[in-house]
């Protein structure tokens, strides 16, 4: 069964763990094209989420923070 990872970036616009997610995502994405990602992320930040690689879904959510 092939590797599918999910991660929530809802606050990937934030200090501290913004700057952590918005790194760690793009050095995920530029090592690895193959696995799949869907990230969460809130309906504005979807367009450059979703530009990081053709492996990437972003998928939009409303919810609060820390209610996933």
């Amino acid at each position: 069964m092939p590797l599918h990872i999910v991660m929530d970036v809802r606050r990937i616009r934030d200090f501290g763990i913004g700057t952590y997610i918005r790194n760690l995502l793009r050095q995920l994405t530029r090592m690895d094209a193959d696995t799949p990602y869907s990230v969460v992320c809130r309906p504005e930040d979807c367009d450059s989420v979703a530009a990081l690689g053709a492996n990437v879904r972003a998928v939009s959510e409303t919810a609060g923070n820390y209610s996933i």
